[in-house]
């Protein structure tokens, strides 16, 4: 038998050096991963590769960018270090690529992978005029002023404001309002309804357009055009308006929430037009689920981890009135601690809300007890702990919630504490809702009671290929091989050669059981 060819440790591959461009030193490849897998020649512009596939995709990826002008290369690094990035995802450059050649979006990736770079990055490079939809006050205040703080410290000419009842005086709304209808701030965060039921915003935005100086419409947390989301919002729907409208202006939807029947919803209802989809897998590896029965003495164990953690702290319940009484309860275990209880639901007014989220946001309160109210849009970066005080009604909302966790890469455990009692009947809806809902409350209940892996479950409600990530996860060297109801359940899939070939189990207090 001849023996296997010998490659040198790099292989130069000749590059064409389109008109007008610099010239750039040759794409190599390690010898490793052109042996490995299964040899193939494929022709990319007019280098041939030798390698697996992997290999191939990414040098298509560093041959495209190769080909695009080295300006927009420099402007896409320099605007993304303005806002404190090293260096940009390759879906983010891909969809800010899309946005600048006037291209409508769809974002949907997870919790915490930088969604937001998509559309600040297009209102740095081309200098018009971005529209940001966000259904949380509090936390577009926020967004505004860390952006607005990034932009004077690192000399960039940027200007954000925010349009809205959040501002208490009248006349300082007023103001905001008319500054941001002559074109004085690159990114302007509302609500829906303050776009669309504000009987003139929508209209006054007519000269801008006009000169061709809107550049963008992004709708975040865009399943709330959905029924099927878990947090539907009627207001969400009518920003369809905006498309007929203002038909030149591209559209980018954001969100976490991945199912087929919120993708359709989101395409008819914001009309977008043949959009550029970027689809990533709802899996975070740094957060790790538990799950455990109600016991008598939770709370007391909740404080003494709260004690021991540091970072903030999210505790989820099921009603406004068991927020009041789990707050309190909470503040009298730590007692003497220094640590502050905050409590967030629906009933309390607003400007109590938007003091809980400023304290929560500020360390003064680093432990927020809360209903569903708390859920959308909430970022904040060293979360390490989510509570689940009963089990939340859905399988939306509860992977929306323990996204809330983990969002600075570091780990994060979320648990949950449930039984029947929370799955008792919700207000009647619609026929398809309460059909909808119904198989996502089935799934919420599956998830907490079939013992095997929560990352498994959920992700196979997502509709994603569980096998596409086993190799991933095997690699991290995080199987938990046997697990009682309360320990941590770490990223917890088989490895590439299926669920036979480790013994043990998955997230199950039986040892045999496989996933």
């Amino acid at each position: 038998m001849d023996a296997a060819p010998r490659f040198p440790r790099h292989v130069e591959l000749p590059q064409p050096v389109p008109r007008g461009l610099l010239q750039t030193p040759p794409l190599t490849m390690r010898a490793e991963e052109q042996i490995f897998g299964t040899a193939c020649l494929r022709l990319v512009g007019a280098a041939i590769c030798i390698g697996p596939r992997g290999s191939r995709v990414r040098v298509r990826q560093q041959l495209r960018r190769r080909h695009q002008p080295v300006e927009v290369e420099d402007m896409l690094t320099k605007a993304a270090h303005s806002l404190g990035v090293q260096k940009l995802k390759p879906y983010q450059r891909a969809v800010v690529e899309a946005i600048v050649a006037g291209k409508d979006c769809c974002v949907l990736r997870a919790t915490g992978s930088g969604k937001s770079l998509c559309f600040l990055l297009p209102a740095i490079l081309t200098g018009k005029i971005v529209i940001v939809v966000s259904p949380l006050v509090a936390l577009m205040k926020d967004q505004v002023s860390q952006l607005n703080k990034a932009a004077q410290e690192s000399g960039l000419q940027l200007k954000a404001c925010f349009l809205g009842s959040g501002h208490q005086d009248l006349q300082e709304r007023w103001n905001m309002d008319e500054a941001a209808i002559q074109g004085k701030y690159n990114v302007v965060y509302l609500t829906p309804e303050k776009l669309i039921d504000s009987s003139n915003l929508l209209r006054r935005l007519r000269p801008l357009y006009a000169d061709g100086r809107l550049g963008l419409l992004a709708v975040d947390e865009a399943h709330c055009v959905s029924e099927w989301g878990g947090e539907f919002r009627p207001s969400y729907r009518d920003l369809g308006f905006f498309r007929e409208d203002y038909p030149k202006v591209p559209i980018m939807a954001l969100t976490a929430i991945k199912t087929r029947a919120v993708q359709e919803d989101i395409h008819e209802f914001l009309r977008l037009r043949q959009p550029k989809e970027s689809v990533g897998s709802a899996y975070r590896s740094n957060l790790f689920l538990k799950r455990s029965l109600p016991q008598k003495d939770d709370l007391d164990r909740i404080a003494e981890e709260i004690r021991r953690v540091s970072g903030r702290v999210i505790i989820y319940v099921k009603r406004r009135d068991a927020a009041e009484e789990v707050g309190e309860r909470l503040q009298e275990l730590l007692d003497g601690s220094g640590i502050t209880v905050g409590i967030y639901h629906a009933k309390i007014q607003q400007f109590q809300r938007d003091k809980a989220h400023e304290e929560f946001s500020s360390d003064g309160a680093r432990v927020m007890v809360a209903t569903v109210a708390f859920g959308l849009g909430v970022h904040f970066p060293d979360v390490r702990r989510v509570y689940h005080l009963g089990a939340p009604s859905t399988v939306e909302e509860y992977f929306q919630q323990i996204g809330r966790g983990g969002r600075d890469g570091k780990s994060s455990s979320c648990e949950i504490i449930g039984s029947d009692a929370d799955f008792a009947r919700r207000p009647e809806r619609s026929s398809a809702v309460e059909e909808w809902e119904k198989k996502s409350t089935e799934a919420m209940r599956h998830l907490l009671y079939n013992g095997r892996c929560l990352w498994k479950t959920m992700l196979e409600y997502f509709g994603e290929e569980v096998r596409s990530v086993w190799a991933m996860l095997w690699k991290l060297r995080r199987l938990q091989v046997s697990g009682q109801s309360g320990r941590h359940h770490y990223p917890c899939l088989p490895p590439p050669g299926g669920p036979s070939s480790v013994r043990g189990s998955w997230d199950s207090d039986d040892a045999d059981q496989s996933p």
